[in-house]
């Protein structure tokens, strides 16, 4: 495989895991009760797809977090080691292959990612539908402009 190959994975890798965590999350926001939604549940919707949407999805990801990912993943354009290769998702993201500031952000921010996961199932319905939904949208906007980037990086 080509540097060039493994950056792109880099992209498409972390892509790949923010599916699966979409995946996952869709049937959950699905089952919010709509029919039984008041105008403080509607508004509240509102609320957290524009907050997480914009908030998150553009903001955190798209303007924070996607360049740091596109940085590491160019950083394997020339002679990478095999392994940071073939992981390179997780070097991208700055979980492998980091100094110790790096590693300490993104190790932290996936234990805060996990713990609020938990968290969330201490919510009652419909309000952890709502935040769901909002999640739901951050995250598929951040599949989008992370593949933007990895076509971008591929056509490079």
């Amino acid at each position: 495989m080509t540097g060039r190959a493994f950056a792109v994975w880099s992209l498409v890798g972390f892509a790949l895991i923010v599916l699966r965590g979409l995946w996952r999350l869709v049937p959950m926001a699905l089952e919010a009760p709509f029919d039984e939604f008041t105008a403080v549940h509607w508004a509240a919707t509102v609320v957290s797809l524009v907050a997480f949407g914009f908030g998150e999805g553009v903001l955190a990801i798209q303007r924070g977090f996607l360049p740091r990912l596109r940085s590491r993943a160019e950083h394997l354009l020339v002679s990478p080691p095999l392994l940071y290769g073939l992981l390179a998702p997780l070097y991208g993201m700055g979980l492998i292959g980091a100094d110790w500031r790096t590693l300490a952000r993104a190790w932290g921010m996936l234990v805060a990612i996990v713990l609020m996961i938990l968290g969330m199932r201490f919510v009652p319905s419909p309000w952890r539908e709502i935040v769901i939904l909002g999640v739901v949208v951050a995250l598929a906007w951040a599949i989008l402009v992370t593949l933007r980037e990895a076509w971008k990086l591929a056509r490079a």
